[in-house]
């Protein structure tokens, strides 16, 4: 009976730590899945606030554009694209790179909520053409937020969003002259 009854204990024994073993690995499979979730949303809300200061900072850095001033028919998206480099930096300060503040209310009608500046310097290149004559537009921070110049008879203006716009308004024309 002794030899029986030990190998049943030994057998039951193996059984309840075999059992007890599957069930605490089942409870650490379900921890870890919970972590495992937890870390998930924890990243995706970290991406949803990135996205979201990326976009607050875009638009604190960027000029406002929708003005309808901005988006009428005058202008013309441009397929060109502007691939060189200014002699000055969007936003930088009007006092950076002095010129002569333009007091026309044909100007301002055209560019609300800026305020040109004629400038004239060392120049860029635009397409070929070597460009020393431009208009600086500044925003209410006195930052830089756009350059407007003459280029085969259109007046192009580059925007601080990347984009830049093609004006055939003859106004550009007297201006130049």
């Amino acid at each position: 009976m002794r030899k029986l009854v030990i190998p049943l204990l030994v057998l039951f024994v193996l059984s309840m730590t075999s059992a007890a073993f599957a069930a605490n690995n089942g409870k650490d499979d379900e921890h870890s899945k919970h972590n495992k979730q937890q870390q998930q949303h924890q990243e995706k809300q970290n991406h949803n606030q990135q996205q979201h200061e990326d976009q607050r900072d875009y638009q604190e850095r960027h000029h406002d554009w929708s003005h309808s001033a901005y988006n009428n028919e005058n202008w013309r998206h441009s397929e060109k694209q502007f691939e060189g480099s200014f002699p000055f930096g969007w936003h930088d300060p009007h006092d950076r790179y002095y010129g002569d503040r333009v007091d026309d209310d044909q100007w301002v009608g055209r560019f609300p909520g800026l305020r040109p500046y004629q400038w004239r310097g060392e120049g860029f290149w635009y397409h070929n053409k070597h460009v020393t004559d431009a208009m600086l537009f500044y925003n209410d921070s006195d930052q830089l937020v756009s350059v407007g110049f003459m280029h085969d008879g259109i007046f192009i203006f580059i925007r601080d969003d990347g984009h830049s716009y093609e004006n055939h308004d003859s106004f550009f024309l007297v201006w130049r002259h």
